[in-house]
């Protein structure tokens, strides 16, 4: 997702956290602090039912954020029985050297493949 205000976040992320709430799903966000702040004024009470991560210690390197969010889906689907778990993932871009850039670019690509056979 692509967005310009922050309108256009919670457009999309607002109706999906929310949703997944609904489906008892497990809902992670890792973003900005600035959408986090955003995200736990517009979903209210439903907010504490959401994790918040903020994506500066998320995402460290590749490798460590792919185990962590392998962790994160075991530890809520198979252990807690949630029947999935919904992401909201923030990488970041600013301030990455151009090997970094390379690396996160390839993180980026491998994550869909590296997540189709699980519940996320």
């Amino acid at each position: 997702m692509v967005y310009g205000s922050d309108e256009e976040v919670l457009t999309s992320t607002v109706p999906f956290c929310l949703d997944g709430l609904e489906a008892d799903d497990a809902v992670l966000a890792v973003t900005t602090d600035a959408n986090i702040d955003l995200l736990h004024q517009v979903l209210g009470s439903s907010a504490s039912q959401v994790k918040f991560v903020s994506a500066d210690r998320w995402y460290q390197s590749p490798g460590r954020t792919l185990s962590a969010y392998y962790r994160y889906v075991d530890q809520h689907t198979a252990k807690s029985r949630r029947r999935r778990v919904r992401v909201i993932g923030e990488p970041v871009w600013q301030g990455r050297d151009a090997l970094e850039t390379v690396e996160w670019t390839r993180y980026e690509a491998a994550i869909n493949i590296a997540f189709a056979p699980c519940p996320a």
